[in-house]
């Protein structure tokens, strides 16, 4: 008996983000048949938009989920376990060798203009639990935006991702 195709498949679908360009044909309808969605992003330490197939979930949109998971895997990269969550706890959280816990909150800044004082309050309830809490925003515009709601945080954009790992790295946190 032949077997199917899909059966043939060996890719692991806990995994939130595949580039386009590592796939082949039935590959991409074997994820796109499993819920992920196409998208056009760019990575972590790349210059222009690459093709992705991503996992997104209920709550947040293509665009946080991917950099929530491009984050990850950029830790991962250094030996780190990481952590994500969709909901009640911060968008991901690590631990560093030296056994500080660094979250980091992803904000698109789709929602600011209508919540707040609601992002407000969450933050201040993660800096209530967490010393070391990361905000990574998508331009340097919400930057601003995030900057004047949140003073005395530590607010980045996606940009400085890779120099703030280094420098994690340079401290021998990584």
């Amino acid at each position: 008996m032949r077997k199917h195709r899909e059966d043939m498949i060996n890719l692991d679908l806990d995994c939130f983000l595949f580039r386009n360009d590592d796939l082949d044909y039935e590959e991409y309808y074997y994820l796109e048949n499993h819920g992920y969605e196409y998208g056009e992003f760019v990575p972590i330490g790349k210059n222009c938009q690459e093709e992705f197939l991503i996992k997104k979930n209920t709550r947040e949109s293509l665009g946080h989920t991917f950099l929530v998971h491009n984050i990850k895997q950029e830790l991962e990269k250094c030996g780190v376990e990481v952590k994500t969550y969709i909901t009640v706890k911060p968008d991901l959280i690590f631990t560093t060798k030296k056994n500080k816990i660094f979250v980091v909150e992803v904000e698109t800044g789709k929602q600011f203009r209508r919540r707040k004082q609601r992002i407000k309050n969450n933050f201040e309830k993660v800096k209530q639990k967490y010393s070391n809490v990361v905000i990574v925003v998508t331009t340097t515009k919400v930057k601003r935006h995030y900057q004047r709601l949140l003073p005395n945080n530590t607010i980045m954009v996606r940009t400085d991702i890779q120099k703030w790992i280094a420098s994690l790295k340079k401290n021998k946190e990584l």
